[in-house]
């Protein structure tokens, strides 16, 4: 069984400002490359999870999201680092949308992963996912000046 990083995409691989939905706009956060080839060279695979409602709210398209990620993919691959899977959720009221499960257990199933060696980690109180066994950490962010668990992507490494 797969024992992944389960990383949010706003606010951990980019800096989050806003609905981004283009290439030009998505800025990498600092040390995301380090801690994603960090993660992968002690065994994590690397899956991205995102709520994506900007579909939802009709500011961009499925199709928007979908290009995108292949240019992320892509820019990880680049730098040697494989992102086995990316899974986002649309909308608002689904059992996909963090912080509950639906995805993370899509995901379980289809990629056969150890969820007691896995690790989530966000920026946002709602990336603490309602899954017995997984182990989410939140970084310091605009989103949370209390209740963090680590205040830098490099701070995780010691659990990894």
């Amino acid at each position: 069984m797969k024992k992944v990083l389960f990383l949010d995409r706003d606010g951990i691989i980019n800096i989050d400002i806003g609905d981004i939905y283009r290439n030009e706009d998505f800025i990498f956060t600092r040390n995301i490359f380090t801690l994603c080839k960090y993660a992968q060279e002690r065994g994590f695979e690397l899956i991205i999870m995102t709520n994506q409602t900007g579909v939802a709210r009709e500011v961009f398209t499925e199709d928007d999201v979908q290009v995108l990620h292949t240019w992320v993919k892509q820019q990880f691959e680049d730098r040697g680092i494989n992102i086995l899977d990316i899974y986002y959720c649309t909308e608002y009221d689904s059992p996909d949308r963090k912080p509950e499960p639906g995805l993370f257990i899509k995901a379980i199933i289809q990629h056969d992963i150890d969820v007691t060696k896995s690790i989530m980690i966000g920026d946002k109180v709602s990336d603490r996912i309602n899954m017995p066994g997984l182990r989410s950490f939140i970084i310091k962010s605009k989103y949370t000046k209390t209740g963090y668990d680590i205040e830098t992507l490099l701070d995780l490494k010691p659990y990894l």
